[in-house]
């Protein structure tokens, strides 16, 4: 049946035989979540990638932000979304979405201090920051 299936199945035995919601997210996103395998191919990366995006597209109703994201990648209590914004988006509405919605998704996985870095692309300096989480008390905006 997909992505979803497979996540809900490894959530539910991480957890202990109950489902996470995050795992809740990912088994009612349906097949929308399906994305390409990761270029490195690295063990259970399409699996958080899937994961994020499924909880992303649950909570954006407007649509406006999950457009752009181009790719997720989670290592322990980091999360980096890539997106095709350029670097006139700092602390765009789409950015600042996207981050609190992956701040929510570390937390709901059990991390108590996610955090998270929203990417854009420059020409001069590559994968620029737009928003970010670094503590519990960031609002994701950048200076």
């Amino acid at each position: 049946m997909g992505v979803p299936v497979i996540v809900l199945g490894a959530a539910v035995v991480a957890a202990g035989g109950r489902e996470t919601p995050r795992a809740e997210v990912a088994a009612r996103s349906g097949p929308a979540a399906r994305v390409q395998p990761p270029d490195d191919e690295r063990p259970g990366a399409d699996d958080a990638r899937a994961e994020a995006l499924a909880y992303f597209r649950l909570r954006d109703h407007e649509g406006d932000a999950v457009r752009h994201v181009t790719d997720v990648w989670q290592s322990g209590d980091y999360l980096r979304v890539y997106t095709d914004l350029g670097e006139g988006d700092v602390n765009a509405r789409p950015a600042l979405r996207l981050c609190g919605w992956a701040a929510r998704f570390l937390t709901d996985g059990g991390e108590e201090t996610p955090r998270v870095f929203v990417h854009g692309h420059s020409r001069d300096d590559g994968a620029i920051v737009l928003a970010n989480r670094r503590t519990a008390t960031d609002d994701c905006r950048v200076d």
